[in-house]
């Protein structure tokens, strides 16, 4: 990729139009098939948050540049301003998965102290093991 090239964004009325998936508007989207999601090959700027976790199944994408590999009982989330591509996610793939605006999440969690320390960790790992 140049240096210079315009990453197009991800946003939820994409989404909410290509995966058959349940939301309120531009605000939340909940995709209970990880297969329904869009095939993402070439980079893409989030412009939301994102996340949700896997049951069964692989999924494989890359987040600004470094591969992810996604399994049984693994989580991710995804913050805005990230890269995603090539995210592939195998026949017998099952989770849930939920996109967010930053105002409705904002919203949600407003009263609630010291959450930047999540999205802090997140950046840097955005795939974890739920134990």
């Amino acid at each position: 990729m140049k240096k210079n090239t315009i990453i197009p964004p991800i946003n939820l009325s994409r989404i909410l139009k290509e995966a058959d998936a349940m939301g309120i508007s531009d605000e939340l989207l909940v995709i209970d098939d990880l297969r329904k999601f869009p095939t993402v090959t070439d980079p893409k700027r989030l412009t939301c948050l994102m996340m949700g976790v896997c049951k069964k199944g692989v999924a494989t994408f890359a987040v600004n540049g470094k591969q992810y590999e996604l399994k049984e009982n693994d989580a991710w989330i995804l913050t805005e301003g990230q890269v995603l591509e090539d995210l592939k996610v195998s026949d017998d793939c099952e989770g849930i998965g939920f996109m967010i605006s930053y105002m409705y999440l904002y919203e949600i969690l407003k009263d609630v102290r010291n959450i930047s320390t999540v999205f802090l960790l997140a950046r840097r790992h955005p795939v974890f093991a739920l134990q």
